[in-house]
C-alpha cells in the first residue's frame, strides 16, 4: 500500500508552483510529525517540488527549530552522564585510593547506573536522529535552490546573506551559512568567497572557509590563498587543508607564499599540504620549497598534461614521469582518471577509466596502477601512512561502488608497505566483507570479486609477510576455487624462497584446476618438474637449505625505503613530533599503568611520566600547555592553558611526579575537558591563542565516563572540533588499548597515532 503522504507528493505534479505550495506546506507539516526516514524525506520533496521560493523559509524554520531541539537535548545527555558518574561515585572514590572492590559493590553501582545508562543511549539516539534530519533539511535547501533561475537563485542567496550578515544568533547564522554552501552553483561560491573577506567573527569565519573547501572549486583558490594571511591560526589551518583538498597544481604557489611568515602549527599544515601535492619533502627550508618550484613547476605541468591526452602512449609517459618524480598530485589525478578520486570543479567532466578488455585500456590500467604504487611508497615515512590512509584506504572503506573498491584494492596493490598489506589482509581472508555504513554483507560474487582483486594485489606486494596471506588464501578453510587459483599466481609473482612450501601444500586441494595451477607455479619457480605431491614434498625438504630464485627474476625482497622524514622538530612526545606552541597532554593514570612496559624501562606510569617530563621540558618560553591525567574521573593541572615560562614547567614537572596510577579508564571526559580549554571560540577574543594539539594517551578501553561506546566517542570528538582545528596525536600503549578509537582519533583531526 502507498503511503498517504506520498500519493500527496505525487497528486502535486499536476499542480502548478503557485497552487501548490499550501498542499506542499501541508505535506512538510506531516513529515515533520513523521519518524521515518521515506516519509520525512517525502515532505522535503515536495517543497522542493513547488520551486517557489517560499518554501526556503518552511525548511529554514524546520532547521532552527531542530538547532533549538538539539541543544535542550544536550543538555540533558550532558544530565544522564553526570548521573552515571554519581551512581559509580563512591565504587570509584574506593578503587582510586587503591581498595579492593568487591563483585557485589561492583555489581549494586553498576544497577544504580543502568536507568540513566539507558537514559543516555536514548538521548545520543535521539540526537543521531535530530541531526541526520537537519543534514536532510539543509540538502532540500541546496536542491531547491538549484532548481530556480539565476535570478530567483541570486535573490534568494542574498537574502540569506543579508540575514547571515545582520543576525545576532550564532547558530541561526550557522544553519543560514549552510543553506548557501548547500547551493553547488558560482551564485554561491562567489557568495561564500566575498563571505571569507568580510565576516568578523572567528569561528564563522572558520566555517565559511570550510564551506569553500567543501566545493573543491579551483576558482576559490585566490580567496583561500588571502585567507592563509588571516591574523586567526584556525582560518590558515582551514585554509590550508582547503587547497591540500583542491589538489590543483595552482595551490602549490599560493602556499609556498604564506610559508615564509608561517609557525607553529600553521607552518606544520602548510608543509604537509605541500607534500600532499609535491610528494617530496624540503622540511621548513623556504629557499629549497623555491628552487623546487622554480626548477620543476614545468616539468610537473607536463606530467598532467600528458596524462589528459587522448593518445595512450603520451598518456604512458606521463604515468612514467610521475612515477619516477613522485609527483603526489599526479597520482591523486590518476586515481581521479580510475574514478577512486575526487575530480575539482574544473575537472569533473572527466569520465572514469571504462574497464574494457582492449589492450590500450588495460595498458593504462596498469601504467596508473605503477605509478600510484611507486609515489604512494616513497613518500616521507612519517606522512606517508597518513596520505595512504586519505586517498586509499578510507575511500576503499567508504566507497558505495564495488567496481569502485576493486580499483582501490588494485592500486593498494602496488603501495608496498606494511600498511597496505594490513589492508589487504581482511579482504583476502575470511573475514566479513560488509557494505560501506552497514553490516549487511556485500553479495557473495562482490565478496569474491573482492578477494581475487585481493589476492592480485598481495602478489605485487614483493615482501615475505604477503606470502603467508597468500598461504591462508590458497590452502585455508572455504576459499573459492577461483581465489586459490589467483592466490597460486600470486606466490609465483611473489617468486620468494617462502612461496615455495605453500604452493606444494596446494597440491593436496581437492579442486583439479588449484593443484594444476600450484604444479605449473612450481615449475616455473624452480626449473624442476615432479609427478606427485609427495615427491615435491621429498624434493623440498632436500632442497629447502640451499634453494634460492633465480637471481634475475626475483620479484620480492625489503619494502622500498621511504623518502627522508619530515623533520618537525619542536616538541616531541613517545616519537611524535610537533610544531605547535599551544599543547594540552592527556594521560592514563589507571590502575593498569602499573604494568611493566613492553621495552622494560619500568611500569607504563613512569614512562609516561618520563615522556612528558620530557616534552614539557624541551617547550619553547612562548608556548602555553597544560596536563590533563585521568582514571575513573580527572585532574587538570591548571583551570587555563599556562605560559611555559621555567617556573611554569618546573611547577608542572613536581605535579606529574606527584601522580599516582589507580582506578579505572574514563576516555571521553578528559578530552571533552580539553576542548573546553580550546575555548567556546565564538566570543573568546584570545581564540588564535588557545590549544591547537592534543597528545592523549592510553593503555585501556573506556568503562567509565559519560560516552563508552568509541564510535559514539569520535563522533563526538568530531563535532567538538569541527571549527576548532584542534590536531590530536594519540598513543596506544600495550596490547589492549583500543586501537579502532586511538586511530580514528589521530585520523578525524589530522594527527599521527603510535602503538607500543
Amino acid at each position: 500500500m502507498i503511503p498517504r503522504l506520498v500519493l500527496c507528493v505525487i497528486a502535486l505534479g499536476a499542480l502548478s508552483p503557485a497552487q501548490d505550495i499550501h498542499a506542499a506546506r501541508r505535506s512538510f507539516r506531516s513529515a515533520i510529525k513523521a519518524t521515518d526516514t521515506k516519509s520525512r524525506q517525502a515532505g522535503i520533496d515536495a517543497l522542493i517540488a513547488c520551486e517557489d521560493p517560499r518554501a526556503i523559509g518552511d525548511l529554514l524554520s524546520a532547521a532552527l527549530k531542530t538547532t533549538k531541539d538539539l541543544a535542550k537535548l544536550e543538555k540533558k545527555i550532558v544530565k544522564s552522564g553526570q548521573a552515571i558518574g554519581g551512581a559509580l561515585k563512591a565504587l570509584d572514590k574506593q578503587g582510586d585510593k587503591g581498595r579492593p572492590i568487591t563483585v557485589g559493590a561492583m555489581q549494586a553501582a553498576e544497577r544504580k547506573a543502568a536507568p540513566f545508562r539507558q537514559e543516555l543511549a536514548r538521548g545520543l539516539s535521539k540526537k543521531r536522529s535530530l541531526q541526520r534530519w537537519q543534514r536532510m533539511l539543509l540538502a532540500g535547501c541546496g536542491t531547491l535552490l538549484d532548481k530556480f533561475t539565476d535570478g530567483a537563485r541570486g535573490e534568494a542567496i542574498a537574502l540569506q546573506v543579508s540575514k547571515f550578515s545582520n543576525g545576532r544568533d550564532f547558530e541561526e547564522r550557522k544553519i543560514r551559512l549552510a543553506i548557501i554552501a548547500q547551493s553547488r552553483g558560482p551564485i554561491a561560491r562567489d557568495a561564500l568567497v566575498e563571505l571569507a573577506q568580510r565576516v568578523e567573527d572567528n569561528v564563522l569565519r572558520v566555517a565559511v572557509i570550510d564551506a569553500i573547501a567543501a566545493r573543491r572549486d579551483v576558482q576559490t583558490i585566490p580567496a583561500l590563498a588571502r585567507a592563509l594571511e588571516d591574523d586567526v591560526w584556525p582560518v590558515r589551518v582551514a585554509a590550508t587543508r582547503a587547497l591540500s583538498g583542491i589538489g590543483s597544481i595552482e595551490c602549490i604557489p599560493a602556499l609556498l607564499g604564506a610559508l615564509p611568515n608561517a609557525d607553529g602549527r600553521a607552518l606544520e599544515e602548510i608543509l604537509e599540504a605541500l607534500v600532499s601535492l609535491a610528494g617530496v619533502t624540503f622540511h621548513d627550508n623556504v629557499t629549497l620549497w623555491q628552487q623546487w618550484w622554480k626548477g620543476e613547476e614545468s616539468a610537473l605541468r607536463a606530467m598532467l598534461e600528458k596524462i589528459s591526452s587522448s593518445n595512450p602512449g603520451t598518456q604512458v609517459g606521463g604515468m612514467i614521469a610521475i612515477g619516477q618524480g613522485r609527483f603526489l598530485l599526479g597520482a591523486r589525478r590518476l586515481l581521479a582518471q580510475e574514478g577512486v578520486g575526487p575530480l575539482n570543479a574544473d575537472e569533473r567532466d572527466l569520465e572514469p577509466a571504462a574497464i574494457t578488455g582492449s589492450e590500450d585500456h588495460v595498458a593504462l590500467a596498469e601504467g596508473r596502477r605503477d605509478a600510484v604504487g611507486r609515489v604512494f611508497t616513497r613518500l616521507p615515512g612519517n606522512l606517508r601512512d597518513g596520505f595512504v590512509s586519505r586517498f586509499l584506504i578510507n575511500p576503499l572503506h567508504q566507497a558505495t561502488s564495488t567496481d569502485a573498491r576493486l580499483r582501490l584494492t588494485t592500486f593498494l596493490g602496488g603501495v608496498r608497505t606494511e600498511q597496505a598489506r594490513q589492508a589487504l589482509r581482511p579482504i583476502l581472508g575470511t573475514a566479513r566483507i560488509t557494505a560501506p555504513g552497514t553490516d549487511k554483507r556485500l553479495p557473495s560474487a562482490d565478496r569474491e570479486r573482492m578477494r581475487l582483486a585481493a589476492a592480485q594485489a598481495m602478489g605485487r606486494q614483493g615482501h615475505p609477510s604477503a606470502a603467508s596471506a597468500l598461504r591462508q588464501a590458497l590452502t585455508g578453510f572455504g576459499v573459492k576455487t577461483a581465489v586459490r587459483i589467483a592466490a597460486a599466481k600470486s606466490l609465483r609473482t611473489l617468486n620468494l624462497k617462502e612461496c615455495v612450501f605453500p604452493l606444494i601444500e596446494g597440491l593436496g586441494s581437492e579442486a583439479k584446476e588449484v593443484r594444476q595451477a600450484c604444479h605449473d607455479a612450481l615449475v616455473q619457480m624452480t626449473g624442476v618438474e615432479h609427478a606427485s605431491a609427495n615427491a615435491w614434498h621429498a624434493w623440498w625438504e632436500a632442497s629447502v637449505a640451499k634453494w634460492t630464485p633465480k637471481k634475475g627474476d626475483i620479484a620480492g625482497g625489503p619494502d622500498p625505503e621511504p623518502a627522508p622524514n619530515e623533520r618537525k622538530g619542536g616538541t616531541r612526545f613517545y616519537g611524535i613530533e610537533t610544531r605547535s606552541k599551544h599543547i594540552v597532554f592527556i594521560l592514563d593514570r589507571s590502575g593498569s599503568m602499573q604494568m611493566p612496559d613492553a621495552k622494560g624501562k619500568g611500569s607504563k606510569i613512569d614512562v609516561a611520566k618520563d615522556e612528558v617530563i620530557k616534552a614539557i621540558t624541551s617547550l619553547p618560553d612562548d608556548s602555553t600547555f597544560n596536563i590533563i591525567f585521568y582514571n575513573s574521573t580527572w585532574d587538570v593541572w591548571k583551570k587555563k592553558m599556562t605560559v611555559a615560562t621555567a617556573a611554569n614547567r618546573k611547577k608542572a614537572v613536581t605535579w606529574v611526579k606527584g601522580i599516582e596510577e589507580v582506578g579505572a579508564t574514563n576516555i571521553f571526559d578528559p578530552l571533552e575537558r580539553a576542548f573546553q580549554l580550546a575555548g567556546r571560540g565564538t566570543h573568546d577574543k584570545a581564540y588564535k591563542l588557545l590549544l591547537d594539539t592534543i597528545f592523549f594517551m592510553s593503555d585501556g578501553l573506556a568503562n567509565r565516563g559519560r560516552i563508552l561506546e568509541p564510535p559514539q566517542i569520535l563522533k563526538e570528538i568530531q563535532d567538538m572540533n569541527a571549527l576548532k582545528k584542534v590536531r590530536i596525536h594519540s598513543i596506544g600503549i600495550g596490547p589492549n588499548h583500543d586501537v579502532r578509537l586511538m586511530k580514528g582519533l589521530a585520523e578525524a583531526t589530522g594527527g599521527s597515532y603510535v602503538a607500543r
